[in-house]
């Protein structure tokens, strides 16, 4: 088989061959492409925008988006009453993508505040977690909407009623709060909810979207649900 000839500068590159770099062809260094894969991800635990490459990379080219609704707070049990109240239901959960982007895009991020429970023997229901969206800004995609799960009534009511969501590739629906009886929180995809073993205050959800626990006898306060999130995590393909 005959030689080929061989370019005089390409013996004469100086260097060192890594994980990174390598010697081209044509005698000089260059990166090696890392290739597709997961890059990184952007939590957001309170509302804002999201650029596209937030994660700290420049070559992001697709992203997939989780959102997760608040938890509704547990209701509280009154003075002088022998009834208990129920418990905050779970706030709806919804993952969508792959979702094609450019580096330096944006998107519109809300994430819902928790459900506040019922204050110590007042005998009042909790309150509703907020809603967590993900809506286009320069990024072509649907909003993604998740509300939150409602708070548990007061003395003797119902559990609250899960958050609700159609707008994902994956949909899923707050778990219900438990009624006076049983008196625990409604869990979301995200976070569970406050569960209560013996007579006394409601414990709060935990994780994210999980409904609070109700008071359980006379006198005693719910707990509060846990807070949304939105997780967006970053590729390249």
């Amino acid at each position: 088989m005959a030689l080929t000839k061989v370019d005089k500068t390409l013996l004469e590159t100086t260097g060192t061959a890594s994980a990174s770099t390598y010697l081209r062809g044509d005698g000089t260094w260059a990166a090696v492409d890392a290739g597709g894969g997961l890059l990184g991800y952007v939590v957001y635990t309170t509302g804002g925008t999201y650029t596209a490459g937030t994660s700290g990379h420049a070559d992001v080219t697709a992203i997939v988006i989780e959102v997760q609704a608040g938890g509704g707070g547990g209701g509280a049990a009154a003075s002088g009453s022998t009834n208990t109240g129920a418990g905050g239901a779970g706030g709806a959960y919804a993952r969508k993508g792959p979702i094609a982007v450019t580096t330096g895009q944006t998107a519109t991020i809300t994430v819902g505040a928790k459900g506040d429970k019922g204050a110590y023997g007042s005998g009042s229901a909790g309150t509703a977690g907020g809603t967590s969206s993900a809506a286009p800004g320069t990024i072509s995609f649907t909003t993604i909407t998740c509300t939150g799960g409602s708070g548990g009534a007061a003395s003797g009511g119902a559990g609250g009623a899960g958050g609700v969501t159609t707008t994902g590739d994956i949909n899923i629906n707050g778990q219900d709060g438990f009624h006076a009886t049983w008196k625990a929180g409604g869990s979301s995809q995200l976070g569970l909810g406050g569960f209560l073993k013996v007579a006394g205050n409601g414990p709060d959800a935990t994780g994210y979207g999980g409904g609070g626990s109700a008071g359980s006898g006379e006198a005693t306060g719910g707990g509060d649900g846990s807070p949304g999130v939105v997780i967006i995590a970053e590729y390249k393909t």
